[in-house]
This record gives structure tokens, sequence and C-alpha cells, in this order.
């Protein structure tokens, strides 16, 4: 009988320990969108992701269907090549938040929840 009761208190405490271990969201993920376009100003990428990074730079690298290149320069991160559409022949990479024109660079971007980024690449005017 003893080494019932030992078997039993050791097979509850499997159990409890096993219902203990749920799945504990992160309070640190947020959702944010993120949009990519062509030269022809046509939407190729669209996908909401949820990340815990604190910058853009980092969860957009995050995201392997992007195939995210970037530099480090003096002013900070940029992108060099999304999605195998690279920079070059008077084009680069601009980011968009909320529609509005970025003000920082992409490794200076707090990421906020519910926040659309917008990648465009973007040809160089002589204006």
């Amino acid at each position: 009988m003893k080494k019932f009761k030992v078997i039993f208190l050791f097979a509850m405490l499997i159990f409890i320990s096993a219902c203990n271990k749920t799945d504990k969201v992160d309070e640190n993920m947020i959702s944010i969108n993120i949009n990519v376009y062509d030269k022809e100003a046509k939407e190729i990428y669209n996908q909401e992701i949820s990340t815990n990074e604190k910058y853009l730079s980092e969860a957009i690298k995050d995201i392997e269907d992007l195939n995210v290149i970037t530099v480090d320069s003096e002013y900070g991160e940029y992108i060099t090549s999304i999605l195998d559409i690279s920079e070059g022949d008077n084009y680069y990479w601009n980011y968009y938040t909320n529609d509005e024109y970025a003000q920082v660079g992409i490794s200076s971007c707090e990421i906020k929840d519910g926040t659309t980024y917008t990648f465009r690449i973007e040809r160089y005017t002589s204006d």
C-alpha cells in the first residue's frame, strides 16, 4: 500500500507539473504589418507579423521570406535588398510608417503595435 501511495503521489506531481506548463504569451510580442512594393509600385508582400524586437531593422531581418540585406553606415543600417530586389541604378529602398515618410533610419525606428511599415524601392530624382 505504501508503494502505491508513493507511485500515486509521484504521478500527481507529474500531472500538476504538466498542467502548469502552459504556452505563456510573451507580453512583449506586438503585431505589425509589413508591405513591400517593387519598382513598378506593385505590392509584392503584405503580411502581419508578430515580433518581440524593439527596432524595425531587427524585426524585418527576422522575416526569412523577405530576405532583407542591410549594410551598416555612419548613419545607421540601411537596406540594400528586399525579396532579392537590390538597390542600384538610381534606385534605393525607402520606408514609410503608416503611409508617412519615415523620419529615422530602420535601426533607430522603435516599432509600435498595430503599425504598418511600407517599403518601396524608389528612384532618385534630380530635383
